[in-house]
């Protein structure tokens, strides 16, 4: 019994020394002169957690599957935490014709409206899910069945303010020399970004032809390498993987400004750059865009590698999330309004415009 309970201690006097110098060296304990940093990293597990959890998706096997499915080759997918990603996916959870003709009516009253009452254009760009372009890297079980797909139904929407992006994506990723996606993240990379623009350009400008855009001759792509994305955090193994990470420059090489709507206060001055979602309206002003025009953004997280070629694009941008906007009617006339734009664009990833069932109404 001593020698067991000597065993116990000293066990645990190895693991009081090994975890808070694991965490000082792995910078998980950002101050060690801290007691706060301390307190909360000196025993946190997740250098090692990600360590075994990397060997599990090495052979293909999500600890968290509701967050994280592991396909072929390396590929993270969402799991159905997340708006039920794989529940879609596999065609458990599928789109209706008569949702779909709901959602049709939303956009074209919205066109309507913001056309008669404020005098701009509105359109809806939808982001395809990662796993509605590489579903050859989905696992077996969590491939499409029986049911059309989502993206199926969207290609019989044809109203002027849709901007479906799916197979415009999925048609050039065989050409392209790297995935469009991030293999460890759920969102597209500034390649992928990249074809989105010049989707989205395209229907623009078939209906303003007086409007310029950047063009193959106005970017320059280099390639570049990073850590694990949102997806491999989910896995605690972000340190352990890496993925492709092109980074697009325009030629034209724009200063920005980026300020608060409500307080006019500037929150960043300096070249152009990528812009998180915003959950407040900012405004972002371009030193040398192709447009001075005024646009009202409202997007997700997909916007985020398209700011910087938005910024480009257009003199004035204000941005927002979609979140509590488009779905409360007022507060989207309101915005609308106070902006004054002459163009209106929502973006949405495929998973959230499929889940909002304020477009059924």
């Amino acid at each position: 019994m001593k020698v067991k309970s000597v065993a116990l201690v000293a066990i645990a006097a190895v693991i009081a020394i090994i975890l808070p110098a694991t965490n000082i060296i792995t910078g998980a304990i950002t101050n060690p002169f801290s007691w706060k940093s301390l307190k909360e990293n000196a025993f946190a597990t997740d250098y090692y957690t990600g360590l075994l959890n990397s060997i599990r998706y090495s052979i293909g096997y999500s600890t968290s599957p509701k967050q994280a499915v592991v396909g072929y080759n390396g590929w993270l997918f969402l799991g159905d935490q997340y708006a039920n990603s794989m529940s879609v996916s596999r065609s458990k959870l599928f789109m209706t014709t008569g949702k779909m003709d709901a959602r049709k009516a939303w956009r074209e009253k919205w066109r309507e409206t913001i056309l008669k009452d404020f005098g701009a254009k509105f359109y809806v760009t939808i982001a395809p899910n990662k796993e509605e372009v590489y579903s050859e890297n989905l696992p077996n079980w969590a491939k499409p069945y029986n049911k059309l797909p989502y993206s199926s139904f969207l290609n019989m929407q044809h109203d002027e303010s849709l901007i479906h992006l799916h197979d415009r994506i999925s048609s050039e990723k065989s050409s392209s020399p790297i995935p469009l996606y991030y293999k460890n993240d759920s969102h597209w990379n500034e390649s992928g970004a990249w074809i989105a623009y010049q989707a989205i350009s395209k229907h623009i400008k078939s209906h303003n032809p007086n409007l310029t855009f950047l063009a193959q001759k106005d970017i320059s792509i280099s390639n570049a390498h990073r850590t694990g994305g949102d997806i491999s955090k989910f896995l605690f193994i972000e340190n352990q993987v890496t993925d492709f990470d092109p980074i697009i420059s325009t030629k034209n090489n724009s200063n920005i400004i980026i300020r608060s709507f409500e307080s006019g206060a500037i929150l960043y001055s300096g070249k152009n750059k990528r812009i998180d979602s915003p959950s407040s309206t900012i405004v972002v002003t371009s030193s040398d865009a192709k447009n001075d025009i005024k646009v009202l953004w409202l997007r997700d997280s997909f916007g985020t590698h398209l700011s910087p070629l938005f910024a480009s694009t257009f003199k004035t941008v204000y941005q927002r999330h979609w979140g509590g906007i488009i779905t409360n009617d007022l507060a989207f006339r309101s915005l609308i309004a106070k902006t004054s734009p002459d163009i209106v664009i929502l973006t949405i990833v495929s998973r959230s415009e499929f889940e909002l069932t304020y477009f059924n109404k």
